[in-house]
């Protein structure tokens, strides 16, 4: 049975369950998207729609974005910085459309696009090591970024890179998720 969904807005992560398309918002969900034409095919991945409308998936070694428009797939790999070293969790968007990359054996990536095409870079986050792994990134309504990792948790507040783990409070330094209410409070899933 195939049912309409609505297009999700930017930042909405895409699920494909067969035969139908679901657009589920921010659900952390190891799903297989093949939506029209099978573009990729990947357990553990993530994908979300861009800023341009595009969608932007996880690849074998490859950040893919498909232009629903225009059609066609446009493969991100090595020639644009982005070398990961294991899986990709977590595809998000910033306030300012920069594409931040969490990922397992490679850290937190970032990348801005120059005549649509991306430059991936490491960012790098204190009390950590470049091979971290983050399962999540998520930006809250002061546009502050907080990143779940290996090491703890992990805040960007105006440029700057602050670092919480068990002596700040946390139970576990292992963050998996982060999501932040309406009031500001911060959800963390270990």
């Amino acid at each position: 049975m195939n049912r309409r969904v609505d297009a999700p807005a930017a930042g909405q992560r895409f699920v494909v369950a067969r035969p139908s398309l679901r657009a589920l918002a921010d659900q952390h969900l190891y799903s297989a998207l093949s939506s029209l034409g099978r573009l990729w095919q990947r357990r553990g991945g993530s994908a979300i729609l861009g800023p341009d409308g595009a969608i932007y998936a996880t690849g074998h070694a490859a950040i893919l974005r498909w232009d629903p428009v225009r059609g066609g797939v446009r493969r991100f790999g090595a020639e644009s910085g982005f070398q990961p070293e294991g899986r990709v969790f977590r595809l998000r968007f910033g306030p300012d459309r920069t594409l931040w990359v969490a990922t397992e054996g490679a850290g937190l990536l970032r990348a801005t696009f120059t005549a649509g095409t991306p430059a991936f870079v490491q960012e790098p986050i204190p009390g950590g090591d470049p091979r971290e792994r983050f399962t999540d990134i998520w930006f809250d309504r002061q546009n502050r970024a907080w990143a779940a990792g290996s090491s703890g948790l992990a805040v960007m507040e105006r440029g700057e890179w602050r670092r919480f783990t068990v002596k700040d409070g946390l139970k576990n330094n292992n963050a998996a998720f982060v999501r932040s209410l309406a009031d500001g409070t911060i959800l963390l899933a270990y």
